[in-house]
């Protein structure tokens, strides 16, 4: 049995406090914030009817690491993902079940950070499946037992989403991938031994698959921007076998809803931008409509909503990705801006009336784009909102921004706290008081430096609430007060 030994007494105790109640209760969370301690992990081997444990030398002693994947290998050693704590590394090691000793098999390096995924795989002939960005776009490999490249399954300007399942009687592997465009997702199978990529799924749209442990039946939830999801099962080579469900709701057709217009705008440095324009059903010839941008959800109702992939999205390669490396809060927020200012131009927009509206990093970047571009936005809706990245974990925001002790000037010009006077239009803040996620203090601090510029502003508070509204009368409540919210500021 494989098992990790946790110690976070070193992390920081926040206290959440729960106020909407007759009785108030303090929950004491550890919670690592940016720059901040980590848990110190061990991973420790015990046989399944006890005895002593035997572990695993992962890094040197005091070093600060992530622990983020164990498994088992066909061979009873141990397959064990070390992640560095500034993310840049990410190493593959074999430990011995019987000693712990460890072998590094691979070590994946970059500049900016190394993305996680779950694409290995053992096979039954001691070889075993691999994902990596070394090319700059994350493609399928097939390694040795002692970690040795055999060879690149997969290769080109497009990236495998993930390793979906291996046929090794038939020697094929299963994946899906952007091969076709990042506004698609199908299920594509390469040899092991070589080849071209074949594209089991026929039809355009979003395929999200689960197969069998042969590979021979597929299980599809099949998509696209004018159908409802559709489950389907499927067999090795794409044939529907049978429509589990054809999914024939009649409400979405009864509300009239259109299917949205995909478009595509050019970033400051050449980047293709990929977004969705959704309109309101019954339009009226001449008239000009309110628009809102969504960066997370948001109401629809009789308002033309955009939504946009910025720069710092996955599925379009490592560059595009990393863009926003140590400047959270840049070009992503360019970017939002490019496609409001598209918004605007188009014949049916009313111009005067845009809105913004975002959750969680949504929130942060609804905010951001109010206070950045206060000629183009009139009112943005900012839910559980990042103001400063100081007061986030570790993990997260160490990945992106370094440490604040090491980047101080790239948290400084992305946190919202200094620009709190540039507000001119109308905000609403909602958040939970016992969010555990983004901590309340957050808005905290946001308002303290709203009411130092003496800015006016709008607050929803949910006492007894989380990350997001989870009872359903305040999500009920919360998607009301929104739809009211715009309504008022838009008109």
């Amino acid at each position: 049995i494989a098992y990790t030994e946790v110690d976070e007494t070193g992390i920081p105790v926040y206290p959440i406090v729960h106020q909407g109640k007759p009785a108030w209760e303090v929950e004491s969370e550890r919670y690592p914030f940016a720059g901040g301690p980590n848990a110190r992990i061990r991973l420790g081997i015990v046989g399944a009817r006890g005895g002593e444990t035997i572990w695993v030398p992962l890094e040197e002693p005091g070093s600060d690491f992530y622990l983020p994947r164990v498994r088992w290998d066909e061979d009873g050693t141990l397959l064990v993902q070390v992640e560095s704590r500034d993310q840049k590394s990410l190493k593959l090691l074999r430990a011995d079940a019987a000693t712990g000793a460890a072998t590094v098999l691979l070590e994946d390096r970059s500049d900016t950070w190394i993305d996680l995924h779950d694409d290995l795989r053992p096979l039954r002939d001691g070889r075993f499946l691999w994902s990596s960005e070394v090319t700059g776009f994350r493609h399928l490999e097939l390694r040795a037992h002692d970690g040795a490249l055999v060879r690149r399954l997969t290769s080109g300007d497009w990236a495998v989403d993930q390793l979906e399942g291996v046929d090794e009687k038939e020697g094929s592997v299963y994946f899906t991938a952007a091969k076709d465009g990042p506004l698609q997702r199908q299920l594509y199978r390469v040899r092991l031994d070589g080849g071209p990529v074949e594209r089991v799924t026929p039809e355009p749209g979003w395929h999200t698959v689960t197969g069998s442990r042969d590979g021979a039946l597929w299980v599809d939830v099949h998509d696209t921007a004018s159908a409802p999801p559709r489950v389907l099962l499927r067999d090795q080579t794409g044939r529907t076998i049978r429509v589990i469900d054809s999914n024939t709701d009649p409400e979405p057709k009864a509300l009239g809803l259109l299917p949205p217009e995909f478009v595509t705008l050019r970033a400051a440095d050449g980047s293709t931008l990929h977004g969705a324009v959704y309109r309101p059903p019954a339009m009226q010839s001449g008239r000009k409509y309110p628009a809102i941008v969504r960066v997370y959800g948001g109401p629809t109702a009789q308002t033309v909503n955009l939504r946009l992939d910025n720069r710092g999205t996955p599925r379009r390669g490592k560059a595009f990705e990393t863009a926003l490396d140590r400047r959270l809060g840049s070009v992503e927020v360019e970017d939002q801006i490019a496609g409001a200012r598209y918004l605007a131009g188009l014949p049916y927009v009313d111009s005067a009336h845009l809105g913004i509206y975002g959750w969680s990093y949504g929130g942060y970047m609804a905010a951001r784009c109010l206070l950045k571009a206060p000629d183009l936005f009139k009112v943005a809706v900012a839910g559980a909102p990042v103001v400063d990245w100081d007061g986030y974990d570790t993990h997260y925001t160490e990945r992106y921004m370094g440490t604040p002790r090491e980047n101080s000037a790239g948290y400084r010009e992305s946190s919202l706290l200094p620009i709190a006077s540039q507000l001119r239009g109308k905000l609403l803040i909602v958040h939970g008081m016992v969010d555990e996620n983004v901590h309340f203090r957050h808005t905290a601090r946001f308002l303290d430096a709203l009411n130092s510029a003496q800015k006016r502003y709008d607050l929803l508070i949910f006492p007894d609430e989380r990350h997001l509204p989870r009872g359903e009368e305040d999500r009920r409540y919360l998607e009301a007060r929104i739809v009211e919210y715009f309504d008022r500021a838009l008109k």
